[in-house]
């Protein structure tokens, strides 16, 4: 991907846990994300994801994602 302020992340090995997807900005934005789950397989999912974020500098918990072993 590519583009100002368009960014991809991907965890290919996650190890079981809860992650957070966090954001930190100095100027207002408004964040759109996809989150996908199974990527590439039968069961893909996605989740797609608005936010307001008013810029004040501070970290703000975008999502929470559970991975766990597949089955």
């Amino acid at each position: 991907m590519e583009g100002p302020g368009i960014a991809e992340y991907m965890v290919r090995d996650a190890m079981p846990g809860t992650y957070a997807i966090t954001c930190r900005c100095r100027e207002p934005r408004v964040v759109r994300m996809q989150l996908y789950r199974n990527w590439g397989r039968e069961d893909v999912s996605c989740v797609e994801k608005v936010v307001v974020l008013a810029g004040e500098h501070r970290e703000v918990r975008l999502a929470e994602y559970e991975m766990d072993f597949a089955e």
